[in-house]
Formats: C-alpha cells, structure tokens, sequence
C-alpha cells in the first residue's frame, strides 16, 4: 500500500510525536469523507490471503512478486477484482472486511463512508439480505466506538444482470429498509442496456427516501447525458469524461450533480495517463460538486489519504482548496442531518487551526 508523503503528513495530517507545527498550533488531521467505495473492492491482499485460507483456497494467481494485486488491463482487473469478491463468502467475512477497512481509513482521517453492497452478491452466497445487513452494522458500532468513524451503505444494481433484477433490489429499500442502507447506486458497463430501463427501480428506490447515484462517464460523455436524462440522481459516479462536452459542465453544476471522483482508478485503468491529466481540479475550479474517493483502493496502491495527497501534488492544490472536495462530501451525502452536522463541526474545528 502506498504511503502519504510529506506534503499529506505536513499539511493535512497530525503527526503523534508532533503535536504543533511550527508556528506552535496544534495540528489536526484533516477530516476526509468518501463517497465511492465498493465493499469488496476494500479487500487488502493481506486479507484476502486470510481469507482463502479461512475457506481452502489460494490466490497467489492473484498477487504479484510484491504481494500486490496484478492486472495489465480492465478485462484483468475485473478477473482480479472478481476473484477476490468470491472469497468474501460469509457474515464473518464481511464483519472482517468491514472493520478493517474502516479502522485503516479512520487512521488517516476518514470520518465518513459510503460503501457499495450488491445484495445479490451476497444471496449468491446463500446468505440472508437481514444477516448480512446486521452484521455490517455490528462492524460499524463496533469501528464507530474505537475510531469515531461512521458509515452507510449503497445498494448497487448491476447493468449486466437485467433490468428485472435491478427492480428487485430496489423493492428491498421498500419492503426491508434499514437505517445504514441510504442509496440506490447502479454500476456496470455502461454500454449494456438503456439507462431509461433502470428508471422504474429508481423511482422505487426514491419513493422509499433513499438518495441516487450512478456509475457513468467512464467509456465517454454521452453516456453522462442519457443518465443524467433518464434517471432521478443527484451523483455521478466518476463523471470525469464530461470534460470532453464543454455543454455538459453547466448542466452538472445547474442541477446539482455531485461527481464522485477516483483519480488512481481512472489513471490504474486507463482513462487518463496520470493524476496531473485528470480534470478534479478543473471542476473543482468550474465550481462543481466535487468529491475524492478511492474506488476499490487497494487494487490501485491507494487509500483516501493517499488520493488526497495525489491531488493535492499533482495540481498544487492548498490545503483550503483541499477541504472543499470534504464540504462537498458532506453536502452530498446520503445521510441524515444530525450526521452531517457533526461532520460539519469536524471541519470547522480543523479549519479554525489549519487554515
């Protein structure tokens, strides 16, 4: 896992055996929120070994001379990255998963999470939607009480296993809700299928109250527009080749779409030749409602403070600028207000010091 370097530790984080800086303020650790994470794409290769072995398995395949996840391509990542989700098989696993994720990420300042669950993945498992469901939220009582960090969760539909399936899970945040599970999310190749086919599962999932996103603007622009024209949302999954459609960044920011950025994703895939080409600090610049995220972090060497600091690097961007892809966060977050209002707090007590 790759490590924050010395403008992150300097300017973002405390460090414990440094408690001022050098003008003699307490530092803080800026407070991080992340909006585009999926569940089993959190899985450290550490712990996807424990995993196999918990079940049987090997996955040295998996894993380069480095012990890190190996993949030339986006067909291979998706083989990596499907290969790893299989491991993940149990109520113990995904306590297990959870909780690590969660006390590894609060360390470096995460304070908030949204992270993405497919109940059919886990039914796939033979296990109960309820069972899975408490106990993600025992991982996070129990992350929440040692690390003061909270989350929820993203139902996600995937294009590719139907449009029928999709209404399913979304008739789940009517006929089972639950506290932690706050968003509707669809994911897959954006190519597979009319976004207008998924509208009716939206619209299910809208009128149990849960907030709405969508994985789009990965393959090109347009599949921006027909997602933004066919579905109820207010985020944008990646987003980040709206750029490429000058008209489009009017019509983001009019209506209010929040992007969900993952700069190391978008460069490990292929979408942008580095961190210092991808457009975050363009539309931060164009006024949008831009957010950092991680994606899957492990399989692209990263972790929220680490994409924070590549930004940060990349596009010379101070720690003021910084704090907006957090505002942005919070502001967009599919959570409820007394959550939102603590997690404002935590940002204007690291501004009053840091800023």
């Amino acid at each position: 896992m790759a490590k924050s370097g010395s403008l992150f530790q300097s300017l973002f984080r405390r460090n414990s055996g440094d408690k001022k800086d050098g003008g003699g303020k307490p530092k803080l650790q800026m407070p991080l929120v992340e909006l585009h994470c999926h569940i089993e794409g959190s899985v450290r290769p550490a712990l996807a070994q424990k995993l196999a072995e918990r079940h049987g398995e090997r996955i040295d395949r998996l894993l380069d001379d480095e012990g890190r996840y190996k993949f030339a391509d986006f067909m291979e990542f998706m083989d990596v990255y499907d290969a790893v989700a299989e491991l993940v098989r149990t109520e113990e696993d995904y306590f297990d998963i959870t909780v690590d994720y969660l006390t590894r990420s609060a360390e470096v300042g995460l304070k908030y999470v949204e992270l993405g669950i497919s109940s059919a993945h886990v039914e796939q498992r033979g296990l109960s939607y309820h069972g899975f469901l408490n106990c993600l939220e025992s991982a996070v009582a129990e992350s929440k009480k040692t690390h003061d960090v909270d989350a929820r969760f993203i139902l996600t539909v995937v294009r590719h296993w139907g449009v029928e399936g999709a209404f399913d899970t979304a008739l789940k945040t009517e006929t089972n809700p639950h506290p932690l599970v706050t968003g509707l999310g669809i994911a897959g190749d954006e190519t597979y299928r009319d976004p207008r086919e998924f509208r009716p599962a939206f619209e299910v999932a809208r009128g149990a109250g849960l907030g709405l996103t969508a994985h789009s603007g990965e393959i090109g622009p347009n599949s921006i527009r027909a997602t933004l024209d066919a579905l109820p949302i207010s985020r944008l999954g990646h987003g980040v080749r709206a750029i490429e459609e000058p008209d489009l960044i009017p019509r983001i920011r009019g209506e209010g779409i929040t992007l969900e950025n993952c700069p190391s994703s978008n460069v490990a895939l292929g979408l942008f030749p580095s961190i210092e080409a991808h457009p975050v600090a363009h539309y931060l610049e164009e006024g949008l409602n831009v957010t950092v995220s991680t994606d899957d972090p492990p399989f692209f060497d990263t972790q929220i403070d680490v994409e924070y600091d590549r930004v940060a690097r990349a596009h010379s961007l101070a720690p003021a600028q910084m704090i907006q892809f957090t505002k942005n966060a919070i502001e967009a977050a599919f959570c409820e207000p007394k959550l939102k209002d603590k997690l404002r707090r935590d940002v204007a007590a690291w501004e009053k010091i840091a800023v």
